[in-house]
């Protein structure tokens, strides 16, 4: 039975996906600011009573960081002895000399983010870093700014169901042994640390190759002194050990060794583990630590990174450090979470390019626990998993242990690593395949057992494109198309043009151009009726031949050359009577939190305007009468009466 133990104290949760859950939020003192250029060195801080200032040369935001008593500052990401978005550039074009095979697999179009200005603030003890993250990121200097956040675990483990490994079998690992083992990879997991003595893992721990063990310098270049097997953030120091246990067990799951006489047998047991330790002994930690432990891993050779954790929100600095790992060629993967809440407000799982993973039972159903939504991938076993315990760790308890060094678990937690084991599995096998063609082999070639409402689809949003498949992951995946970026609904001003008002992403399941066209209702004109290979297409909304009400139809995608012919997507616009008087309200100026798009309801005199605030996180609403007076933002409370039907209340 799973069981979850979870309370949210602040506003955006961080969670060790495993057999428990997390408190977290933005903790008071830290801030992570990326700053647009540098007019002085940004590591030379200057003294202002007790305050520092990290960036000189501009009065206004000098004056800013003192006034909020920044404390100090300090680079997230390594750069070495040269600064600046140039040195940055060729910090990377050096990775991608050194993993060459890596660097072919990043996606043509993969954003590479400047880390080279994002430093961490420190700020005193009750300042209320919402306020200075909002102030700071206002600023014209400031490319955008937010809390750091702070994640506690608190683990209560699953009594064991089975005391022998179920999910190897199930996904048809043995059948996939006699092509790779995952030789020649390297597997990052970002987590607690990892037990190396284990006598299970020992074997398949990584090393870095460029460093020199002991000798207090860093031989390699990378930033890390003595970096030898891996790094600990939360220490700040190159013993990336576990003292929480979560970390070791994922590791297990994802490369133990086999055939050496004892335990369990890893899914890429021919793969090696970079142990990089993002959270705590305590299973807590922050998420600026777990961004740099995710570039690390990346610029360091790992082809694939294991994340088992996350949260509610959407945090620029892991968007970017995604972004950098995936622009390196590694692939990202993630735990979707144990909340049987929606995947979509969720990181690292829901940022653009993450492998979101889901977990299935031994009966190939989806967990209970497990998160759903538009940003699942795949999913994986992670009930009743069994793996590596080590023994003087106390993080994730003493149920479910079998021969003292091992235990069964349970959580997205565990269903991450076997899709992490299955992409260096298949990329040992198929080296030159791309970040995204790795997706496309995992996702195709899944068992899909369906889910109800969504029967003969292959996508549903708990088991995403199904569980994976490990005898047919090397199958050649067919050349689909996948269509993504409209709303079901839309609105807009009856006899008006309304221009790009919804887009569709056009995308295939290939790197080689698709030819495509687009057609659509008439009250929808697509801004590129025709192209080849994957797109974004604005869609202006003319209304000026409508009248109030609704209209519906579909947008079709004609791709001759994919094997289902292209895709259409149903949309739906809500055509409302032009009662625009007077200037603009503003509803918030604090764009932080305009994270989610509005929805409105409307009698034609009023109006209550309700989006997601997703640094909270919460539902927030606002009120305009027919006189245009605003009634501030507020969390949604209750649901009261309105001419057109039942609407949020607030406080406020």
């Amino acid at each position: 039975m799973h069981s979850t133990l979870a309370r949210c104290v602040a506003s955006t949760v961080l969670v060790l996906i495993g057999v428990g859950s997390a408190i977290a939020g933005p903790a008071a003192g830290r801030v992570i600011v990326k700053y647009r250029d540098l007019n002085a060195c940004a590591e030379c801080l200057v003294a202002r009573h007790a305050a520092f200032a990290p960036y000189v040369g501009d009065a206004s935001l000098d004056q800013l960081q003192a006034r909020l008593g920044v404390r100090g500052a300090r680079p997230l990401f390594p750069h070495g002895e040269q600064r600046g978005r140039a040195a940055h550039a060729d910090r990377l074009a050096m990775v991608r000399a050194r993993f060459p095979q890596r660097a072919a697999r990043a996606p043509a179009t993969a954003r590479e983010p400047d880390l080279s200005q994002v430093y961490v603030l420190e700020l005193p003890p009750d300042a209320d870093v919402e306020r200075a993250a909002s102030e700071l990121a206002a600023n014209p200097h400031v490319a955008w700014a937010h809390p750091d956040r702070e994640v506690h675990v608190d683990f209560l483990p699953n009594d064991p169901l089975f005391a022998q490994q179920w999910a190897p079998a199930v996904i048809g690992a043995p059948l996939a042994w006699d092509t790779a083992i995952g030789t020649g990879t390297v597997i990052a997991v970002v987590d607690t640390g990892v037990d190396r003595l284990h006598p299970d893992l020992a074997a398949s721990m990584w090393a870095n190759p460029g460093e020199i063990a002991g000798n207090g310098m860093d031989d390699d270049g990378n930033g890390f002194v003595d970096d030898v097997v891996g790094w600990d953030f939360v220490a700040n120091d190159a013993a990336p050990d576990d003292h929480h246990g979560h970390g070791t067990h994922v590791s297990g799951i994802a490369a133990a060794a086999t055939n050496n006489g004892l335990g369990i047998a890893g899914l890429a047991f021919g793969a090696r583990v970079m142990a990089v330790n993002g959270l705590g002994d305590d299973g807590s930690g922050w998420i600026s630590d777990l961004a740099a432990g995710i570039v690390y891993a990346a610029e360091n050779g790992a082809d694939v990174i294991n994340n088992s954790w996350g949260g509610g929100g959407l945090d620029q600095v892991l968007v970017d450090a995604v972004d950098t790992a995936r622009a390196l060629g590694a692939v990202v993967v993630a735990a979707a979470g144990n909340s049987a809440g929606n995947v979509d407000i969720f990181e690292p799982a829901r940022i653009p390019g993450v492998i979101a993973v889901g977990a299935t039972d031994q009966s190939d159903a989806i967990a209970s626990f497990s998160n759903f939504g538009d940003a699942l991938s795949v999913a994986a076993p992670g009930v009743s998993i069994l793996s590596l315990r080590t023994p003087n760790a106390t993080g994730i308890g003493s149920n479910g242990i079998v021969q003292q060094i091992y235990q069964l678990l349970s959580g997205t937690s565990m269903a991450a690593p076997h899709v992490s084991g299955l992409v260096a599995v298949l990329l040992s096998a198929l080296p030159a395949l791309q970040v995204d063609e790795v997706r496309w082999h995992l996702e195709l070639n899944a068992d899909q057992p369906g889910f109800p409402g969504f029967e003969g689809e292959p996508w549903n949003p708990h088991f995403g494109w199904g569980r994976i498949n490990a005898a047919h992951v090397f199958d050649p995946i067919p050349v689909t198309t996948r269509l993504s970026g409209t709303p079901p609904l839309f609105h807009g001003i009856a006899g008006a043009l309304t221009p790009a008002s919804v887009s569709l992403g056009i995308g295939f399941t290939t790197i080689d151009p698709v030819a495509w066209n687009v057609t659509a209702p008439p009250w929808l004109t697509p801004a590129i009726p025709s192209g080849s290979g994957d797109a974004t297409v604005p869609f202006d909304l003319d209304a000026t031949a409508l009248t109030p009400g609704s209209v519906s139809g579909s947008i079709d995608v004609a791709a001759p050359s994919a094997v289902d012919g292209g895709g259409s997507k149903s949309v739906t616009a809500y055509l409302h009577r032009d009662e625009r008087e007077g200037p603009v309200s503003v509803v918030t100026p604090d764009t932080y939190a305009l994270q989610g798009r509005a929805e409105i309801a409307s009698d034609g005199v009023g109006s209550v305007l309700v989006w997601d605030d997703l640094s909270i996180p919460a539902v927030m609403a606002a009120h305009l009468d027919g006189g245009g007076t605003l009634t501030p933002p507020a969390v949604a409370t209750q649901a009261f009466p309105y001419k057109f039907g039942p609407v949020l209340a607030f406080d406020g």
